[in-house]
């Protein structure tokens, strides 16, 4: 037991590891595998610190864009998974000299929408009968082509000073993802508000056209998905 618990701390601390920080500026976000991640200043003001004297006041927005032409996933891990099940972040930013000041923030989290596809279920009916229905099934979570999360902080930083700004990208080490095509047609809508202003994301987003009868959910792989409607060969 005690080595168990061991290797699942180990895991964890490659995890920590293994993410990738970026320093960011307004004019040069980070661009990773396509995830462009950075942020905008909305505004900025002169603001007294109870006894503590002046700091700059920034209001700004982070955002994490996908900037190609396919659809990004982070699919539900399968098989032995000590850990969990995976995370829907895709991106933290840090203001390193952010003062942390009441009702203002240091950090910003982006995190992806769920992303739902029609399968195969395995239930039972009325009598105990084992029955297959479709429905509806989280796979894991998304972010569409061209499409943009993103969320909005104050930070108060030393006076004159601007805001020092990294972003530690979390999908790669975090998502296990693969390539998958479907066939058929069909979408639906749903929703993810996000709390506390975390996510941009808002309904009516087109989930992947679900399988033909008979045909199972893919297996999948390490790698970001990549979904592509087979009667008309183009991606989503």
């Amino acid at each position: 037991m005690k080595k168990c618990i061991l290797f699942i701390l180990l895991l964890q601390a490659a995890n920590v590891f293994a993410q990738s920080a970026y320093q960011v500026t307004e004019s040069s976000p980070a661009n990773v595998g396509g995830l462009v991640m950075g942020y905008t200043i909305k505004s900025e003001e002169e603001k007294e610190v109870r006894n503590k004297g002046n700091f700059s006041r920034f209001s700004v927005k982070f955002y994490v864009t996908n900037s190609t032409q396919e659809a990004k996933i982070i699919l539900y891990k399968e098989g032995f998974n000590p850990l969990g099940n995976v995370s829907d972040q895709l991106a933290q930013f840090n203001c390193l000299n952010a003062t942390g000041a009441r009702l203002t923030s240091k950090s910003a989290l982006i995190q992806a929408a769920p992303c739902n596809v029609m399968a195969l279920v395995d239930d039972k009916d009325g009598s105990g009968k084992a029955v297959k229905n479709k429905r509806f099934v989280q796979i894991g979570y998304w972010i569409k082509a061209g499409q943009t999360f993103s969320t909005s902080a104050i930070v108060i930083v030393p006076l004159n000073e601007k805001p020092n700004m990294e972003v530690v990208y979390l999908a790669n080490s975090l998502q296990p993802v693969a390539s998958a095509g479907y066939n058929g047609g069909g979408n639906s809508g749903y929703g993810n508000n996000g709390n506390n202003g975390n996510s941009g994301y808002s309904g009516n987003q087109n989930i992947p056209p679900p399988p033909p009868p008979q045909q199972q959910v893919p297996s999948f792989t390490n790698g970001f998905v990549k979904l592509r409607n087979t009667s008309t060969n183009n991606y989503i």
